[in-house]
């Protein structure tokens, strides 16, 4: 993605050195939470959290699981704060604390979270 030049490629190739050391434990994991643990305890003050929560969607994608919560991260978190208003130290929301637009079934998880950071600007000007 575009916004992962931000991190620069030496810290990349070390995170992923980090990951790889864990890889057993990766493929044991059952859930997007438990993958999203192991690569988030990985990460140093040059991974951000939309790099943490960017290499979790990679790979549990690849394991064909797919998270059950929306995780705030960066764009997101904003996006979600621009309809909804403060949300502290909230690490994810789930589709129920979203309006009823969002609780379309059609709608993943993802897609809703795509949403929530495409439109995070646009989520601002129309609340206000």
């Amino acid at each position: 993605h575009f916004h992962q030049r931000r991190v620069e490629k030496p810290e990349l190739n070390s995170f992923a050195e980090r990951l790889i050391l864990r890889k057993e434990e990766i493929d044991l994991a059952k859930t997007f939470d438990e993958i999203y643990e192991i690569i988030n305890s990985e990460k140093n003050e040059y991974i951000t959290e939309l790099t943490v929560y960017d290499v979790t969607q990679r790979i549990a994608a690849f394991k064909n699981i797919y998270p059950d919560k929306i995780y705030l991260q960066s764009g997101t978190r904003v996006g979600a704060e621009n309809l909804l208003g403060r949300l502290g130290d909230a690490k994810f929301l789930v589709r129920e604390d979203l309006p009823s637009p969002f609780q379309r079934p059609d709608f993943t998880l993802a897609d809703i979270e795509e949403i929530l950071f495409q439109y995070k600007d646009e989520f601002e000007y129309c609340v206000k």
